[in-house]
């Protein structure tokens, strides 16, 4: 009994030393956490942090903005946008370089404020690049009645209108700035389930978490680019212009045509003396027509006149004699292997080169004995031409040289008997007719002539009617419109640069876009759920909240205004 006893008492202590052993092991690792734990834990309590600094960023990059774009910086016309880039509002000392979480200055070409006209106010997009994060914010400003400037920010108003009284502070309401409560949650007692898939390489940053793993890669890449001056460009405008007109009664005249003179003060006439030509004798050719001198003589067929019954013709005659062929061959072509009955004999195209022999019964119409032989047949082609070498002053025609020549011989009685014209004077009949000049005297008298209307025998005159015009008075230097005199003056202005001329001369100074690398990290993450356990929510005004946060609280991105 006693040593049944006594086993029974060395299990008990057996399992009393493993419990013991099992509770120190839990306490060790609560008190001393792994360094990831201590990492993850980290990073997850300066996230809040880092999103408080990026959107100090944005509210900076804003009101910096806000200063920088007074009335006369806005764009003018509905629709029109005016654009400010960090590196701009940095070179302008609006405010200091952004460093964000990684250390890294924020894009100073990707990071920029935009300005849009609306319809009754502005639009404003304050837009934030960084390495960690990138995000932008839409501001409204317009001039509201809440405005101590010029332009300010709008504000979720409202106006207190319980007491009944239309007094002077209904139409000028205060801002009632909304205050909120956002959620907290702790998961306790549960399980985590299985990793997701990982996501998709990013620049986001991610943080681990017990329900987040991550993994990243650095690369060495374009991560911003820099504007830097290298030189000045001259550029020439069309400066403004600003045209004052000055109106003047014009001068009313009477103009006459260059020559004439105004017959008086009160008509529209004008005079001139005029051209007078003296009379003219000269002699003058006449011409009539006389028939023909008509003679009958003998012509031969070339149209040659004979003096006797005989005419020369030509006769042409053709010796044809048999062209010489020359015949040339091309190269061989081998076309095969072949089997003939017989013995074949090489001819100028065909070639038949011996291979075998040998005899077989051919039974085609009696059954007899025959060779059969097997060649190497070769073939070429056959090209003939000719000539006329051998018959000097022969000309080649198709296959026969050929040769013609004429001679000119006398022939009796090919004549035929014509009528032919002649004049006088050795010029050529037309239709039968001689031209016979002669030479005549003619006197014409003097007359008197006007350049312009009509000439007047009575008074000697020319006269013609004046054109009235208006001319601008003594010593005012301007332009005819109807009946008024309008001097314009023309003032150029430049809004930038030097007035030169009508053009406005500006310097612009030219910058090169130069790339900056360095090492991106890329992230990628998997996540996991807890199941199975105690969900515990709360509400805090902070969605910064420390001591939740400590604890284990996690924000689940729900918020509730406060009335």
């Amino acid at each position: 009994m006693y040593e049944e006893n006594r086993t029974g008492s060395v299990i008990k202590d057996v399992l009393l030393q493993i419990i013991l052993v099992v509770i120190f092991v839990f306490l060790l690792l609560w008190l001393f956490p792994t360094k990831g734990y201590v990492d993850n834990k980290l990073k997850d309590g300066l996230d809040p942090l880092y999103q408080e600094l990026f959107n100090e960023h944005l509210q900076t990059m804003k009101e910096a903005a806000q200063s920088y774009y007074t009335k006369d910086r806005l764009p003018k016309k509905v629709g029109d946008k005016v654009s400010i880039t960090l590196g701009e509002m940095l070179d302008k000392k609006l405010l200091t370089a952004f460093i964000d979480s990684n250390n890294k200055q924020c894009s100073l070409t990707g990071s920029y404020v935009e300005i849009t006209k609306m319809d009754k106010e502005y639009m404003m997009k304050v837009n934030l690049n960084c390495s960690d994060k990138s995000d932008y914010i839409i501001v409204y400003m317009g001039c509201y009645n809440y405005c101590e400037d010029y332009l300010c920010e709008v504000k979720d108003t409202t106006t207190n209108t319980s007491n009944g009284n239309n007094n002077s502070n209904n139409n000028n309401p205060k801002p009632v700035v909304k205050k909120y409560q956002y959620e907290y949650e702790l998961i306790t007692n549960g399980k985590y389930g299985d990793w997701s898939k990982w996501s998709s390489w990013s620049t986001n940053k991610v943080t681990s978490s017990d329900y987040r793993d991550v993994d990243t890669k650095k690369v060495w890449e374009v991560v911003d680019t820099e504007k830097v001056a290298i030189g000045t460009d001259i550029i020439y405008v069309k400066a403004d212009t600003d045209t004052t007109k000055k109106t003047y009664d014009a001068k009313k005249t009477v103009q006459c045509p260059s020559g004439y003179r105004r017959y008086n003060t009160t008509s529209k006439i004008c005079i001139a003396d005029p051209e007078k030509t003296s009379g003219t004798t000269q002699t003058v050719a006449k011409t009539t027509q006389v028939d023909a001198i008509a003679t009958q003589v003998k012509v031969c067929p070339d149209g040659r006149i004979t003096t006797n019954d005989w005419c020369f013709a030509t006769i042409s005659k053709t010796d044809t004699k048999a062209a010489t062929p020359v015949t040339t061959y091309g190269d061989w072509v081998y076309s095969g292997r072949q089997t003939f009955t017989g013995t074949k004999v090489t001819t100028a195209t065909t070639k038949y080169t011996f291979i075998s022999s040998k005899d077989e019964l051919d039974c085609t119409n009696s059954c007899k004995k025959v060779t059969k032989n097997t060649y190497d047949v070769y073939t070429r082609k056959a090209n003939t031409t000719y000539n006329c070498n051998v018959y000097p002053g022969y000309t080649l025609s198709g296959t026969s040289c050929v040769k013609n020549t004429s001679e000119v011989t006398s022939v009796y009685g090919t004549w035929t008997v014509q009528t032919k014209y002649s004049c006088e004077d050795g010029s050529t009949p037309l239709n039968g007719k001689c031209n016979v000049t002669t030479y005549v005297t003619e006197t014409t008298d003097g007359t008197n002539s006007c350049k312009y209307g009509s000439y007047d025998a009575n008074s000697g005159f020319c006269y013609t009617r004046g054109k009235e015009v208006y001319t601008c008075p003594s010593g005012i230097d301007g332009k005819i419109d109807g009946t008024k005199c309008v001097v314009e003056t023309t003032k150029y202005t430049c809004d930038e640069g030097k007035l030169v001329g009508t053009k406005c001369k500006i310097t612009e100074t030219t910058y090169e876009t130069k790339k900056i690398y360095g090492y991106v990290t890329y992230y990628r993450y998997r996540t996991r759920k807890y199941i199975s356990g105690d969900v515990s929510k709360v509400w805090s005004s902070s969605n910064n909240d420390k001591d939740l946060i400590n604890k284990g609280y996690t924000l689940t991105g729900n918020k509730k205004e406060v009335k």
